[in-house]
């Protein structure tokens, strides 16, 4: 099953904070994306915020 891409609702960015390439969650009440591995915590991606404009739900 092919997961959302960029820009798109559902999304979930990859971790750039450490070599896992394991992708992110989303912390709903903090409001960030952050790495279950090294901790890393960011509502961007590729210098954008994403974290309003991928929520699940949204239409494309």
């Amino acid at each position: 099953m092919k997961g959302a891409s960029v820009r798109e609702p559902g999304y979930l960015p990859y971790c750039g904070g450490c070599s896992t390439m394991m992708r992110m969650h989303r912390d709903e009440v903090k409001q960030v994306f952050a790495c279950r591995f090294c901790g890393l915590e960011t509502r961007r991606v590729n210098g954008e915020d994403m974290f309003d404009r991928t929520a699940p739900g949204l239409p494309a």
